[in-house]
C-alpha cells in the first residue's frame, strides 16, 4: 500500500517509509520482513533520512545475519549520506569519518566524504587535522591534495 501510495505521488519518500517500517512486525522472520526493511531503509535514504535507515539497518542485519552482504551495501551508502549532510558540524563530520573509515569501502564515494569534511575542518582553521584525514591509507584523495582547505596552493 506504501508503494502505491508513493507511485501515485499521495506521499513522500519519507511517508512510504514510515508506513513500510511500522507494518514490519506483521511479517515477522521471513523473506517479506526482510524485503520491507530493506525497502523501508532505501527509502529513509532516499528522503535524506540516513540516520533513520541506519538504524533499521543495524537492526535488520542482528535479525537476518545472513543477508550481511545485501544490507552492507545499503548500510556503506546510508553511512556516506549521513557524512556528507547539508549542515551536519564539521568536528561531528570529522568524528563520524574517523570512525568509520576503516568500515566504509574505498573510492570516489569515501574520497568526496573526505573532501568535504577536510573542507569543512579548513573552515575552522584546523587545516591539519584535515590534512591528516586526506592521508590516511584509505583516502585516494590524499594524493591529490596537501590538505584539506581550498587554497589552490594546496592541490
Amino acid at each position: 500500500m506504501a508503494e502505491l501510495r508513493l507511485a501515485a505521488g499521495e506521499t513522500d519518500p519519507a511517508g512510504a517509509a514510515a508506513a513500510l517500517a511500522a507494518g514490519i512486525a506483521a511479517w515477522r522472520g521471513d523473506e517479506r520482513e526482510l524485503s520491507r526493511r530493506l525497502r523501508a531503509a532505501a527509502l529513509y535514504r532516499e528522503a535524506g533520512q540516513a540516520e533513520a535507515a541506519l538504524e533499521l539497518l543495524e537492526e535488520t542485519l542482528a535479525l537476518f545475519p545472513d543477508a550481511a552482504p545485501q544490507i552492507a551495501a545499503l548500510r556503506d551508502a546510508a553511512a556516506m549520506q549521513r557524512l556528507v549532510q547539508p549542515g551536519l558540524p564539521a568536528l561531528e563530520a570529522a568524528q563520524r569519518l574517523e570512525a568509520e573509515m576503516q568500515t566504509l569501502p574505498a573510492g570516489p564515494a569515501l574520497d568526496a566524504a573526505a573532501l568535504r569534511v577536510a573542507d569543512g575542518l579548513a573552515g575552522l582553521d584546523l587545516h591539519a587535522q584535515g590534512a591528516a584525514l586526506l592521508r590516511r591509507p584509505r583516502c585516494a584523495a590524499r594524493s591529490r591534495r596537501r590538505c584539506g582547505c581550498a587554497r589552490p596552493s594546496c592541490w
